[in-house]
Parts: structure tokens; C-alpha cells; sequence
């Protein structure tokens, strides 16, 4: 079996959210990380539970670790577009 890990450091792009499911609650936000000055990229994130979601402000800085997730879809307008996220989240605030 293989084994994948990210670990990101970011800041928070707006408010996290908490949404429910069949399973119970759980968190959704997305945060910037900015591997060079003319690059940023964007990464979804979910973790179990509604704990932290009063303390995820957007400007916040976090270090994530989870596993990676990528995701192409089309647009609007017909263009692939690249969406990233890290599922089963650890957070921690700066």
C-alpha cells in the first residue's frame, strides 16, 4: 500500500464554513499558499467536526497536513480547470 502526505502553510481566503452531512459535522475552508512571489495557489480543505470553525478567520495563518487531492472539471466556458484540496486534515494555527 502507498502512502501520500501534504504538508502546506497558508493563509486562510475567507471565513471557514461549517456544513453537514449524513455523518455529522465537519469543516470547509479554503486557505493561499505562496510557493514563489508570482505564484499562488489555492487549496480546499476539510476536517472532521465544527470545533475550530469559530476560530478560522480569513487572514489566519495554518500549517495543514492530510492527503492530496487533484481534480480537473470544466468550466463555464469550457476550460479544464486544476482544483486541489487535502482531505482527512490536521490543522494547526500559527
Amino acid at each position: 500500500m502507498d502512502y501520500r502526505k501534504l504538508i502546506l502553510s497558508g493563509n486562510l481566503v475567507s471565513d471557514a464554513e461549517v456544513k453537514q452531512s449524513e455523518k455529522g459535522n465537519w469543516t470547509a475552508f479554503k486557505i493561499a499558499c505562496n510557493p514563489t512571489k508570482e505564484e499562488t495557489v489555492y487549496y480546499s480543505i476539510a476536517i472532521n467536526g465544527d470545533k475550530l470553525a469559530e476560530w478560522l478567520k480569513k487572514g489566519k495563518k495554518v500549517v495543514v497536513e492530510g492527503t492530496p487531492h487533484v481534480e480537473a472539471k470544466q468550466n463555464k466556458y469550457n476550460v479544464t480547470e486544476i482544483y486541489h484540496s487535502v482531505k482527512n486534515a490536521r490543522v494547526t494555527m500559527m
